[in-house]
């Protein structure tokens, strides 16, 4: 199960998740520096903090999950909100939604829909 939590720092608002199905996506962004100095010598730097990008898929959502995500993503808008891992019960990470994931699909079983993240610092 995942959860997603607002405010970051002491929740008081979460919305629980079945985990992802297999194939998620967890992408490390690393940017870096490459400077050259007057006698050809190339220099590089990694840029800190590396952000991570998650995308996530469910399927087989039931109407009051989707109810309870689309409220809570509705009132939480473009704010920091508190990612916890199914992998890893204690891995929190401070995210905020890049995509809309109100473009749900029905289907007999339940809904489904793919919700990508991006960490915005610890």
């Amino acid at each position: 199960m995942i959860t997603l939590a607002r405010p970051y720092a002491s929740p008081t608002h979460s919305v629980t998740l079945p985990n992802p199905t297999l194939g998620d996506t967890e992408q490390l962004d690393i940017k870096v520096n490459l400077k050259h100095s007057m006698d050809g010598t190339m220099y590089s730097t990694v840029k800190t903090p590396a952000t991570r990008k998650f995308l996530l898929d469910f399927q087989l959502l039931t109407l009051t999950q989707k109810t309870a995500l689309v409220a809570f993503l509705t009132s939480y808008a473009g704010e920091d909100i508190k990612f916890t891992d199914w992998r890893t019960p204690a891995n929190n990470h401070k995210v905020k939604i890049l995509n809309t994931p109100l473009s749900f699909k029905e289907s007999k079983n339940g809904w489904s829909f793919t919700l990508e993240m991006t960490t915005t610092g610890v």
